[in-house]
């Protein structure tokens, strides 16, 4: 896979050097409460996310990009199947990263590679977060993302299953900033 690059940015797949920077970045309790992430993180659970991002890249399953800038790991943002022409967005970020709009940048990358001829040819991506992430919820809308619900009980964190709000990005969207009832204030 190609790296990805933005004007702050260099997305690439994930190797054996990203691994402790990895274990490093998952210690964090706010990605803990709003992610599967395996508690404790350890090396192990690294490895096997680098191991697995490059088989799922050659399946054509996923796309996994570990996000740097100016060579320091950042966060991760995915893209994972669920039909041939469907995919989801996941991503995360490392706390003193955050609120420097590094994720909406990469995400942006991410987005435009899924729709891409050269890319996944995706039709449709879809975003995810458990009711109540409303940082991983503003950064969706940002990109566009149009707010269409609550799914019960679909996502799983360390707090168990919890209900999720759903959003929807089409390829011929115009990727504007729509309002989010659950983002009203």
């Amino acid at each position: 896979m190609a790296p990805l690059t933005t004007e702050r940015l260099v997305l690439t797949l994930a190797s054996a050097r990203d691994i402790d920077d990895i274990v490093d970045a998952c210690q964090d309790p706010t990605l803990r409460e709003w992610t599967a992430l395996p508690s404790p993180y350890e090396r192990a659970d690294a490895e096997w996310f680098v191991a697995h991002t490059t088989q799922a890249e050659r399946d054509d399953r996923a796309r996994h990009w570990v996000i740097r800038a100016s060579g320091r790991l950042l966060g991760v943002a995915s893209l994972t199947r669920s039909t041939p022409d469907t995919a989801e967005l996941g991503f995360w970020i490392i706390a003193d990263a955050r609120r420097q709009r590094y994720m909406t940048e990469a995400a942006a990358a991410v987005i435009d590679n899924g729709f891409a001829i050269d890319g996944m040819r995706l039709d449709r991506i879809e975003w995810n977060g458990a009711v109540g992430n409303v940082a991983s919820a503003r950064t969706a809308r940002a990109l566009g993302f149009q707010y269409e619900g609550v799914r019960r009980g679909a996502m799983l964190t360390p707090r168990g299953r919890v209900d999720a709000w759903v959003a929807g990005l089409l390829f011929h969207d115009a990727r504007k900033r729509t309002p989010w009832p659950v983002l009203a204030r």
